[in-house]
């Protein structure tokens, strides 16, 4: 049970982002559909890959090529959109 309420604030939290970044820009109707989808399709499938022991999960260990997916909190897509909106800015 605290695993899976664990994993329900990563589901939240990743909801909540999609929500800030659209908040006044659709009706309720298609912000209930994005939320329903992304958290019981979406989130789950990705989270599984990455830290369920998917297949993301053991990217380069079989290889001797580290230790599997690190995110650091986020690090990647932080710095994916970092880098894009210094190139959109230019």
């Amino acid at each position: 049970m605290v695993l899976f309420l664990f994993q329900m604030v990563f589901m939240d939290t990743a909801t909540t982002i999609v929500t800030g970044a659209a908040a006044e820009r659709w009706k309720f109707a298609a912000f209930a559909i994005s939320t329903f989808c992304l958290g019981a399709i979406t989130y789950p499938l990705f989270g599984n890959w990455a830290w369920g022991g998917g297949w993301l999960s053991q990217l380069g260990v079989n290889f001797k090529l580290g230790h599997g997916y690190c995110d650091f909190a986020g690090s990647g897509w932080c710095t994916r959109s970092a880098a894009s909106r210094r190139s959109q800015s230019r």
